[in-house]
């Protein structure tokens, strides 16, 4: 009987052990899946020009669900309405994971690793005093003069999927060294970066009379933006007006 009592003794413990980290895993699976979602979220802004379709809400929505069937199974003994929680997460999951755009689409977004700043050339580039700012700074200057080069000249900005990787690969450098860049010389990230050109394009196609012949968001589609929501949002960070004020207030009839 006490060797009965002893054995007893242990499965309760295993057992109490075994809850124990499945309660854990729970949390620790949740916090740090929010976390990586937050911090996607914040990064956007340095990968991508354009924002709007990607979308990971349903991502939110996917952990928040995952959650509430985690407490179903956890704290609910009715056996049908947790395989009917699971069944309803099931086909909700498949439902918003396929209709997302690309979500199953595979790109290559390796990049050599570029530390040699000497082989990147000095033609077009200003002069930079070494003493306003260290080597390093003096570097990432040369290399945002350089993309403001090609900005202008090839008008890369105009491709409405255009990604940090993108212009990485016109400069033949890492997309870290890019992005650090874009953000130590201009004070702004990728995404603001790009949005400026876009609107400076659409307010050249106006001045040259495009607008008397294209509708407004025709002209926007044509400066890169790829709805009207983000070009009106953009537009007014950038200005402080509406696309229609701005005209108005500028006389652009």
């Amino acid at each position: 009987m006490k060797l009965i009592e002893g054995r007893l003794s242990g499965y309760d413990t295993a057992q109490i052990i075994k809850l124990a980290g499945i309660y854990l895993s729970g949390i620790i699976y949740f916090s740090l899946g929010l976390v990586k979602l937050i911090r996607f979220k914040k990064k956007q802004k340095e990968v991508f020009s354009n924002i709007e379709q990607i979308n990971f809400n349903w991502l939110l929505y996917q952990i928040i669900f995952l959650c509430l069937v985690w407490i179903i199974i956890l704290f609910v003994k009715d056996d049908k309405f947790i395989f009917g929680s699971g069944a309803v997460f099931i086909l909700w999951l498949g439902y918003f994971g396929i209709s997302q755009v690309n979500v199953f689409s595979k790109q290559d977004i390796r990049l050599e690793s570029y530390n040699d700043f000497s082989e990147i050339s000095n033609e077009h580039f200003e002069p930079v005093e070494e003493n306003d700012m260290g080597p390093a700074s003096a570097r990432l200057a040369k290399i945002y003069q350089h993309l403001l080069i090609i900005l202008e000249e090839e008008k890369p900005y105009l491709n409405a999927e255009l990604k940090l990787l993108d212009l990485a690969r016109l400069l033949q450098i890492h997309t870290n060294v890019l992005s650090k860049a874009i953000n130590a010389t201009s004070k702004k990230n990728f995404y603001e970066l790009i949005n400026e050109k876009r609107v400076e394009e659409f307010i050249r196609k106006i001045k040259n009379g495009d607008h008397q012949k294209y509708t407004i968001i025709t002209l926007a589609y044509d400066s890169g933006f790829n709805s009207k929501a983000s070009f009106n949002r953009n537009f007014k960070r950038i200005t402080g007006m509406s696309p229609t004020e701005f005209m108005v207030h500028k006389e652009f009839k």
